[in-house]
Formats: structure tokens, sequence, C-alpha cells
């Protein structure tokens, strides 16, 4: 059946690709952007907030407050939707004891890479406080797919492999995450959004790749792997997916499998010539 959603965050790497597939199912898509805003009296439908800072929001605060508890707030209190689905973050469970999704979140006011948290957790508390079932949240794990943009960790990595030939990693080969890729993420927000029993969900494959593993895949795809000398290991707890695998098909695809596919697309966006993989 056919129903009207509304992207806001429509321009950015989630958004873009959440309306790309809304539309391919046939739904009503209001792409919402900075520029293009809805107005008071116009009724959203599925609400699906993508909009963030995911780089950098140490250095831009008040932006950061704005996209990712300011806006919202303001959507949440006058506008008219029949289900609001916040996009927050597993970093949240950087500190914490559990990654299920009633872990205690830890965070110091004091530490200023803590505002990231604080504001995704304010918005979260914003939006659990509502009566309505059908405003939920989402905790994505670190997504990945065919980016435009350098602007995470991975998407960084695959430019400096496709425009150099080489990659440096600045943590070592033990560090491992968990990654997702943005087409389990498109298929599953509306899912959520639409039928989704929980209030929050987390959003993951659920099991670590290490930079080990993944400088092995850019190995045999011709590129000279190196780590930074003394580089610090992070190891993130594994997120746990089991509220989300039990309500729907969990995410299926595989950053390792996808990687050289990833890689060739950042060669062929950068105009590389593929003798870089010989």
């Amino acid at each position: 059946m056919t129903e009207r959603f509304t992207v806001f965050g429509a321009n950015g790497f989630i958004g873009a690709a959440l309306v790309a597939h809304l539309r391919t199912q046939g739904h009503e898509v209001r792409a919402a952007t900075r520029d293009n805003w809805p107005a008071p009296d116009e009724a959203l439908g599925h609400v699906i907030y993508a909009a963030g800072l995911t780089s950098k929001f140490a250095e831009a605060p008040f932006e950061t407050v704005n996209a990712q508890t300011t806006l919202p707030a303001q959507i949440l209190e006058n506008y008219t939707f029949s289900s609001f689905l916040y996009l927050s973050s597993t970093r949240l469970y950087a500190d914490a004891e559990t990654t299920n999704e009633d872990a205690h979140i830890k965070v110091s006011p004091t530490d200023p890479q803590d505002i990231y948290a604080l504001t995704k957790m304010a918005t979260e508390c914003l939006c659990l406080s509502q009566q309505a079932p059908t405003v939920r949240v989402v905790r994505l794990s670190n997504v990945y797919g065919l980016f435009t943009k350098n602007i995470v960790s991975l998407a960084k990595i695959l430019h400096e492999a496709a425009q150099t030939g080489e990659v440096e990693f600045l943590s070592s080969p033990q560090s491992a995450k968990d990654y997702v890729s943005i087409k389990d993420v498109a298929r599953l927000l509306p899912e959520i959004a639409l039928h989704g029993k929980e209030r929050v969900y987390n959003l993951a494959k659920g099991q670590n790749v290490s930079n080990r593993e993944i400088a092995s895949v850019l190995e045999l795809e011709g590129v000279s792997i190196s780590f930074r000398p003394d580089a610090p290991t992070h190891i993130s707890q594994p997120i746990n997916v089991d509220r989300l695998a039990s309500e729907f098909t969990p995410p299926q695809f595989k950053v390792l499998q996808e990687l050289p596919e990833l890689l060739a697309f950042a060669r062929q966006s950068l105009g590389v010539s593929a003798k870089l993989a010989d």
C-alpha cells in the first residue's frame, strides 16, 4: 500500500538513499532539506529524521545542537504526522556496559566530543517521552555504501585507496567495529516506521569487522597497506540486534564482500585508471 513519507536530511548520504528506495517502492515522498522545509500546516505522513552531523561536530557545536536536537524538537511539537522515526547512533554505547537498547548510556558534559552523544540522547529522550507509540528511535551502526563524499572513516579509506593506491590506517590492525549496508538501512527504516512494535531499535549487522580484514581485501585489489606506528586500538562492543531480528529480516549484506565494488566505485568517481589495481 502506498504511504506518504517525509524524509528530513534528504540531501545526505542516508537521506538520499532512503528517498530513492521509497520511491522505487511506489511511496509518495517529500524530500525535506534546509531549502525545502515543509509548511507548518502540511501533513507529513511518516517522518524519518535523517539530518545531523557525522563529523566535525565538536568544531560546530551550535550547528550540532540545531540539527540533532532543536529541529527535530520543533517538528515533534508543531507538525502533524502519522509516525516519527529519529535516527540516532550506536556511538552512544561507547562507554556502556552492554549494547542492548535498554543499556545505561554514559556521557560527560565536560568533554566536547560528547556533544554528539548528548544531543542524540536529548532528542531520544524527547521522542520517548511522547505518548504516541509511533514515535520511535533507531540507533544506526557505521553505514557504508557507494560513497560520493569521504565523510566517514571507511569512505576516507576508499578515497585514499582509489586516489593513491595506498592506505595508511590510523588505528591498529586489531581495531574493529560494526558496519551495516545502506541498502539494508534503506529497506529496514520504512519497515520500522510502519510496523515497529518497540520504541527503540539497534540497526546494525551485529558483528565486528577488523581493520586487518578490510586491509586484506584491499590488498587483493592492488592497494598497498600500512599501519601507522603505535596506532591506537579501538574495538567496539558487538551491537545487540536481537530486537531487530525478532521482528524483521535483519541486515543481509556484508562489508567485506562489497569492498571490491565500493573501491571500484570510488575509482570511477575519481576518474582513476583501473591500472592502479594491477
